[in-house]
Order: C-alpha cells, then sequence, then structure tokens
C-alpha cells in the first residue's frame, strides 16, 4: 500500500474517532440531563411521599389521643379531679390506655390553665406552647424540657384541660424515616415551622437539636430550610455539603418544601441525594463503554476466526451425532426387543408353571371333593355341625378348583374349546344372570341388546365367563369408590350393537376408575390393584385371551373418579354359517 494511501486511511480513521467521541460526548450529556430530570422527579415523588407519612402519622397519634381522654371513664375521672382535687383516678387513667401501651410514647401529660399537673412517667419540667381558646383542637408540636431537650408532642386541647402525648424525636424520626423507605434512597432532614427544632440523619445516628437562633445554624441545608419559611413552592437545587466529622464534602441535589406548601403544616422537609456518587458511578459507566467500543474491534476480529473453527468443528461434531444417534436407536430397538423377549419368557414360563400346578392340584382336589360328598351321604340327620364343616370343606375344594380352571385357561392347555356360531345377546344374558346373583343391592346392573338376528363365531362358555369377569370387576371399581362416598348409587351398564361388520361391546361403571398408568398393566397376568384376598389378577388376562382367540379387540377408556368404558368388537360371521345358530334365552 502507498504512503499516500495509508495517510487518507489515517486520516478517515481519524475523523471516525473524532466523530465517534464527538457523538459519544453528546449521549453522555442527553443522558445526564435525562438522569437530572429522572432523579428531580424521584425526589418529588420522595418528598410528596414523605410529607403524606408525616401527615398520616400525626394524625394517627392526634387521634388516638382524642379517643383516649373521651372515653366515659377518663372523662369522669376528670370531673371527679375537677370537683374534688383528687387527681388518682385520672392519673390511673393516663397511665393505662391505648398511648401508653405504644412503647413509642414516653409520657401523657395532664396541664391545667398553662401548669403541667400530672405526668405519667413523673417528669414535669416540660414546656408546651399555651392555646388559649376553649374549643376542642389537635396540634403536633415541637416542645422541650428545662434542660433543652427536645420532644414531639401530640396535644389535645379540651375545654378545661390540655392533654399530650410526648414522643422522642429521634423515635419520631426513625419510624418516618423507615416507613418512607428513606434509607436506600437518600437523607431527610425536618424543620419544625417555628424554627425551634431540626432533625437529621449524621452517619449512623439520628440528630435532633434545638436551635435558639439563626446564627446558631452551621449547616447549610438548615440554612435553605430556613430561608425557605416564607417560599409558597417546592424547589430543588444543587448544594455544597461541608467536609464534616463524617463525611466527605460532596454536591448534593436537595429538594425543600417548605412547611407552608405541606400537607402536614408543622415540619419543612429536605430530601437530599448524593449527585457526586452518582456522576462517580456514571464517569466510571463512561470509561467502560469507551474501554469496551476497543475492545469490540478486536473482539470482533477473533470471533469472526472463532466462529470459522467453530464452523468446521460443528461440521465435525453433526457428522459424529448423527453416527451417535443411529447408534443409540439401534442399541434402544435391541433393548426393546431383549425386554420383550424377557416378558415372553417369563410369561411363557409362567404359563407352563401353572400348568403343571393346576394338574397337581386337580389331582389333589378330586379326592377331597370326593371324599367330602361321601362322608356328608353316611353322617347321620342329627350331627348338623360335622355335616356344616364338611360342606365348608367342599365349598372351599370348588373355589379352588375354578382358580384352577382360570390358570389352566391361561395356559391354554387342559381346556377344550369347541367353536359355534351364537347369538351375540345370549352369551351376555348368561353372563348377568351369573352375576346377578352376587350383585350388590346397591348396584344398578342393565342391559342395552340390539343384536337380535346377528351371527356371532366363538365359544360360548368362554365368552360369557368373559363377560362376568367385567361385570365382576365393575361390581369391585364400584365397591371401592362407595367406600369414600356416602350415599352413592352404582350402575353397570351393557350394550351391544352392529357397527361396519363387526359387533361391538360396550360395558360402562361408574366406580373409582384408572389411572394411565394402571390402564397401561391390567391386562397382564397377576396384575392387580385390588387388596389381599379379593383378586388373584388373573381375570382381566383370561378377558385379553379370550379376545385373541376370538380374532377381536378389546380397549378401555378411564378416568379417577369418574369410571371405566370397556370396548370390546369381533368380527360379524356369514349368514351362511348360521344354521346351528344357539338362540335359547335370546333377548
Amino acid at each position: 500500500m502507498r504512503i499516500r494511501d495509508v495517510s487518507k486511511f489515517v486520516c478517515l480513521i481519524l475523523i471516525l474517532a473524532f466523530l465517534s467521541i464527538f457523538l459519544l460526548m453528546h449521549s453522555v450529556n442527553e443522558y445526564r440531563r435525562e438522569n437530572l430530570e429522572t432523579k428531580d422527579k424521584s425526589l418529588e415523588y420522595i418528598l410528596s411521599s414523605v410529607d403524606s407519612t408525616l401527615t398520616d402519622f400525626n394524625h394517627r397519634y392526634e387521634e388516638e389521643l382524642r379517643y383516649v381522654v373521651n372515653r366515659r371513664g377518663f372523662v369522669q375521672a376528670e370531673e371527679t379531679w375537677i370537683q374534688t382535687g383528687e387527681a388518682e383516678e385520672l392519673l390511673g387513667r393516663m397511665k393505662e390506655n391505648l398511648l401508653t401501651d405504644d412503647r413509642m410514647i414516653e409520657s401523657v401529660l395532664a396541664i391545667f390553665h398553662g401548669r403541667l399537673i400530672l405526668s405519667t412517667n413523673g417528669k414535669m419540667d416540660y414546656w408546651l406552647p399555651v392555646h388559649e381558646e376553649n374549643d376542642d383542637f389537635l396540634s403536633t408540636v415541637v416542645c422541650s424540657d428545662e434542660d433543652m431537650n427536645p420532644y414531639i408532642a401530640f396535644i389535645y386541647y379540651k375545654d378545661n384541660i390540655t392533654y399530650a402525648a410526648i414522643m422522642n424525636p429521634v423515635i419520631y424520626y426513625s419510624k418516618i424515616e423507615e416507613t418512607s423507605g428513606l434509607k436506600s434512597i437518600g437523607d431527610m432532614i425536618l424543620m419544625d415551622k417555628e424554627h425551634f427544632m431540626f432533625m437529621y440523619r449524621d452517619e449512623n445516628s439520628v440528630v435532633a437539636n434545638l436551635l435558639a437562633d439563626e446564627g446558631d445554624i452551621d449547616n447549610r441545608l438548615l440554612q435553605i430550610l430556613y430561608n425557605a419559611k416564607d417560599k409558597q413552592t417546592e424547589s430543588i437545587d444543587f448544594y455544597e455539603v461541608k467536609e464534616g466529622p463524617y463525611k466527605a464534602a460532596y454536591r448534593a441535589r436537595v429538594a425543600i418544601c417548605p412547611y407552608a406548601v405541606t400537607k402536614n403544616e408543622i415540619f419543612s422537609i429536605g430530601i437530599l441525594h448524593n449527585e457526586d456518587q452518582q456522576l462517580l458511578s456514571m464517569n466510571i459507566t463512561i470509561i467502560k463503554t469507551i474501554l469496551c467500543a476497543g475492545m469490540i474491534v478486536l473482539c470482533l476480529m477473533l470471533l469472526i476466526f472463532y466462529l470459522f473453527w467453530i464452523y468446521r468443528q460443528d461440521a465435525r461434531n453433526r457428522k459424529e451425532i448423527t453416527i451417535l444417534r443411529a447408534k443409540k436407536e439401534t442399541l434402544e430397538a435391541i433393548n426393546e426387543q431383549t425386554k420383550e423377549m424377557a416378558h415372553h419368557q417369563r410369561l411363557e414360563t409362567i404359563g407352563q408353571l401353572t400348568s403343571g400346578v393346576a394338574h397337581e392340584f386337580n389331582n389333589l382336589l378330586t379326592p377331597i371333593m370326593g371324599y367330602s360328598l361321601m362322608t356328608m351321604e353316611n353322617l347321620s340327620e342329627d350331627d348338623t355341625e360335622s355335616y356344616d364343616n364338611l360342606l365348608e370343606i367342599y365349598q372351599a375344594s370348588q373355589k379352588a378348583k375354578s382358580l384352577i380352571s382360570r390358570l389352566s385357561d391361561l395356559s391354554r392347555k387342559n381346556s377344550s374349546v369347541s367353536m359355534g356360531n351364537i347369538s351375540p345377546n345370549i352369551i351376555v344374558t348368561e353372563a348377568v344372570s351369573m352375576a346377578m346373583t352376587s350383585k350388590p343391592i346397591y348396584i344398578e346392573l342393565e342391559t342395552d341388546l340390539q343384536c337380535k338376528g346377528v351371527v356371532l363365531y366363538g365359544n360360548k362358555t368362554q365368552l360369557s365367563h368373559m363377560f362376568l369377569n367385567l361385570i365382576l370387576n365393575a361390581y369391585h371399581a364400584i365397591e371401592d369408590r362407595i367406600l369414600e362416598e356416602e350415599e352413592f348409587v352404582g350402575n353397570v351398564m351393557i350394550k351391544n350393537y352392529v357397527e361396519d361388520d363387526q359387533i361391538i361391546y360396550t360395558l360402562s361403571d361408574n366406580g373409582c376408575g384408572m389411572s394411565k398408568e394402571v390402564q397401561k398393566k391390567i391386562f397382564e397376568p397377576f396384575f392387580t390393584t385390588k387388596m389381599k384376598g379379593r383378586g388373584t389378577g388373573l381375570g382381566l388376562a383370561i378377558v385379553m385371551q379370550t379376545v385373541e382367540e376370538h380374532k377381536g379387540k378389546i380397549t378401555v377408556e378411564s378416568k379417577v373418579g369418574e369410571g371405566s368404558i370397556f370396548r370390546l368388537s369381533f368380527p360379524l360371521a356369514e349368514v351362511a354359517e348360521s344354521k346351528d345358530i344357539d338362540t335359547k334365552n335370546e333377548i
């Protein structure tokens, strides 16, 4: 590159640099101006908030004082003192009331014709201004004692006696400061309208001093407050805070509100904010901004190089991720297949085990049932106790034989399945007739059968047993809900109809319902949610087996607390195969 071109380039860089500096300084000045306007609005808001807090605070204690001294017992004690001169009862009333329970109140005073006559803390050297009028009048004033210690007095001027509640000004200031949230915002100075006392915070302590005359004011902010006594408007301005024992000198932004324009009408208020601290933060921000701007160019160059490197690295990573994702999907598929194979092996093992156990139990139960019957037949008519015992043995053996039969059906052994054309209504009718014997009185079992004249190819015994299992499960679900809800009436409804060459069955109940997690497992063998002794977990597994053997489908819809609906569908048989249809008891 030639020298002339380099010179042009340098000039262009310098022009851009100066232009950038000019724009930056302009932006900084605009930001300072807008920040100052925002800060002034914030000071005005704080000033108004402090004024409202002072007004509410004073009004509260004035009204509490009015309430206390106008209570019936207090008025009677006052009349007793006026008539007899006995002050014990009146002093007792002054000590035990709403004000003296407040830890912020140091004492309650009674003043008669400008003379202090009673004090709840025994201190009798308070000086309070005298109010000449005789009507009721509330006021908040500044007072002192003989040692020139200042106090805040909430005064109630009554017909004959004036009452005052005395509060320490440090406590008064701290309460106003805490309520207004000023500790984290700025400093506050209060000066009463008589310019008798001022309060402010110096470092971490609150100071309350009396002013003998204007010459005692060595604080510029106090001087500003003092000079603002005749003003009728608020003002905001800068002023220099001199160096003191606790703080270094700094320039502050102060908002002044003379008592004449305040709501409280007692205290002039000054709120100040350390402007130097604000400017210091702003200047630090500007310096950081300039340094950041210088670093941006370098960072951009590094960023471009880094992005190029990242792009190449990302391409390699995408290829690796694609390979890893494919491997992961393959491993997940293998894992799922392994789980399925293990599950099927377990079920096959269970089937083989249940088949052998069922056969052995049948061999054991046959003599038990036979000998029970033979023994019952040979018993005398008088031996009823032995007959009842043998009957219990026989009935228990029958139940065990029924359970073994269900296990045999599940293992698909020791059961001969004969298929034929049957009426879809008959299998429901037979299942309902069997289920009616064990139906509780608080459950209604209803049917709506619309498949008269159509044919279903299957085993009537298996299908009836399937519906019996579903009905008994519905009974148990309703019983579980009745345990939680009194005066509940259960309902089980069985419907069937023909739809698109399919025979559809729906069995619905208003029982306790099932969660989605339970619905996923209900057809698994030996899975049950019933209490121990109420179920084996084989009923719905046999239902699923029966549906699959008849080339059907079963689905369930359920919500906890609302009930369940089982929907079964079976293919409609050909009419030509309907010669030997079993229509006995068809509805």
